[in-house]
C-alpha cells in the first residue's frame, strides 16, 4: 500500500507560486481510492496545525497527488476524521510508557 510514503517530505506549490514542503503522516486505501495526510513542515510555536488531505494516485511510479479531487465536502469531511482519530491513536501509542 501507501506506508512507504508516510515519513517523506513533498513538494508543493501554494496560490502564491511559492514552494512549500510538506510530511506525509499517514496514508490509507478507502473504498478504492488512495489518501495522504499531510503537515506543513518547519511549523513553529506560533503557527496553527494544518492537516491537509489529498488523493493520491497509487499506480503512478512517482508520488502524484490530485488538487481539488474532492467531489464534495462530505467526503473531504469523512476522510479528514478518518485521519485525525488514526493520528490521535498513532500520538497516543508513541507517548505510552513515557514517565514526565
Amino acid at each position: 500500500m501507501d506506508e512507504y510514503l508516510v515519513g517523506q517530505i513533498i513538494p508543493l506549490e501554494d496560490e502564491d507560486g511559492n514552494e512549500v514542503e510538506f510530511e506525509v503522516l499517514d496514508a490509507l486505501e478507502y473504498e478504492g481510492v488512495h489518501y495522504l495526510a499531510l503537515e506543513k513542515t518547519g511549523l513553529g510555536a506560533e503557527d496553527d496545525i494544518e492537516l491537509l488531505i489529498m488523493k493520491h494516485d497509487a499506480d503512478e511510479p512517482e508520488v502524484l497527488l490530485v488538487v481539488d479531487a474532492f467531489d464534495d465536502e462530505e467526503e473531504y469531511d469523512t476522510m479528514y476524521q478518518i485521519f485525525a482519530e488514526r493520528l490521535d491513536e498513532m500520538y497516543d501509542e508513541e507517548g505510552e510508557g513515557e514517565e514526565e
